[in-house]
């Protein structure tokens, strides 16, 4: 028995659920405050991360993702959205100071987006999957020209950016077809 749970553990990564379905609108605004629209997902090959300046691994990730973001500014057929979060509604006003003490410690040249409202955002679902979009942070999606969900990724580990790289490269070569697993 332990050794099933053991070997269970090490397999290829299985597609996310929400894979082939419709990502929902998302109802974001700008940490500074204004009332800029959220960017629209249509036509556009778009990562969504989600996020917040107090987890760890979402720190550890954010920045490779920023590079990515960063080398494909030029290409108008990418964008990314990068959704902070706080760690509770009492962290909510210090959010915004958060992230940009963040993002300058880094050096990280991103928009900062955050829910326009924390506490009805979470969880979301999209189409007919069951349960939550986002069960953790951090967590990364990727989101074909049609709105439609390509890949989607829950929690952090090590070298998870290039994954990440690798299926937007294909995602943009392919005109933003579902993506099948793969390396």
């Amino acid at each position: 028995m332990l050794l099933a749970a053991i070997t269970g553990c090490g397999g290829p990564p299985r597609p996310h659920r929400a894979v082939g379905q419709p990502f929902p609108a998302l109802r974001i605004r700008t940490l500074t405050g204004t009332k800029k629209p959220a960017p629209p997902l249509a036509g556009k090959v778009t990562l969504v991360n989600f996020w917040g300046p107090w987890c760890p691994p979402c720190r550890a990730e954010l920045p490779g993702l920023a590079r990515l973001a960063a080398r494909l500014r030029d290409d108008p057929r990418f964008q990314f959205v990068a959704v902070a979060s706080a760690a509770g509604p009492d962290d909510e006003a210090a959010l915004a100071a958060d992230v940009q003490r963040f993002l300058e410690k880094e050096r990280l040249d991103i928009d900062a987006w955050a829910f326009a409202d924390p506490l009805s955002s979470l969880p979301f679902t999209a189409g007919d999957i069951a349960g939550p979009l986002l069960e953790a942070f951090p967590t990364t999606y990727l989101v074909g020209t049609d709105g439609t969900v390509l890949h989607g990724w829950i929690g952090y580990r090590a070298g998870v950016e290039s994954e990440i790289a690798t299926a937007v490269a294909r995602a943009l070569r392919a005109g933003a077809a579902p993506v099948p697993p793969g390396p």
